[in-house]
């Protein structure tokens, strides 16, 4: 990779961003009768307009040539002369996020909710990061997207932390520390994955598994965590 990297030339503009949506969506009304993918659409347009009026346009060449697989919701690259790990969402996606689906149970003759992931807006990406740079003190950057044909690819940046695989068990011990509490009904992501809740501020958090956790020395550091706010048909799903 060569040229000047954009984490080296500017700010972070992650949380700009986000509040660029969040006045799009109390302008518009925050219409929750429309779809998610209705949601993502709209958001998007607002999104990659702010992108390229702020010039974070970046060129595919330096990016998509060198991206390897990284999982589910992400490509990874990492620069011979950086310390810092590089992600690309896929083609017009934004992660994922939890939500609540509700159905209703004959046998017992109510409504029940269910939590499941499905894909993310680009608020909600955005807003997971900023979660995690909160809660878990990480230095997640947003360098700006890539703008195909296939749709924009969000490019981020974020500490490459060396370290030992950690076990469920320390994972466990992490996040009670960070006053959370396992939801024990609930695997969303990965099959392994684990998921908490922290009633002081309704914080959820999935997709808790081993693959994304790094031990560096004495300590445990989330890297990829799905950190969500969770209204109020979630933690129904929840039971929180």
């Amino acid at each position: 990779m060569h040229g000047n990297r954009p984490e080296e030339t500017a700010g972070n503009p992650l949380e700009s961003a986000a509040q660029i949506l969040r006045r799009f969506l109390e302008a518009d009304g925050d219409d929750s009768t429309r779809s998610p993918s209705e949601q993502r659409s709209a958001q998007a347009k607002v999104f990659r307009a702010w992108i390229a009026q702020s010039g974070l346009i970046l060129d595919p060449a330096e990016y998509l040539d060198y991206a390897q697989p990284g999982g589910q919701e992400h490509m990874i690259l990492r620069a011979a002369v950086s310390d810092r790990v590089i992600k690309l969402t896929h083609a017009g996606r934004f992660g994922l996020a939890a939500d609540a689906q509700w159905f209703f149970d004959e046998e017992r003759e109510e409504a029940e909710a269910k939590a499941y992931l499905r894909d993310a807006t680009p608020l909600e990406y955005l807003d997971r990061l900023l979660g995690q740079n909160a809660v878990f003190g990480d230095d997640i950057r947003l360098l700006g997207i890539i703008d195909k044909a296939r749709g924009m690819h969000v490019v981020t940046s974020q500490p490459d932390i060396v370290g030992e695989e950690v076990t469920q068990e320390e994972i466990c011990a992490f996040m009670a520390a960070s006053g959370f509490a396992r939801i024990e009904s609930v695997r969303l992501g990965h099959e392994d994955a684990l998921a908490f809740f922290r009633e002081a501020d309704g914080l959820a958090v999935f997709d808790c598994h081993v693959g994304n956790f790094i031990k560096n020395g004495l300590d445990v550091v989330p890297i990829d965590l799905i950190v969500q706010r969770a209204e109020s048909a979630l933690r129904a799903a929840l039971g929180c």
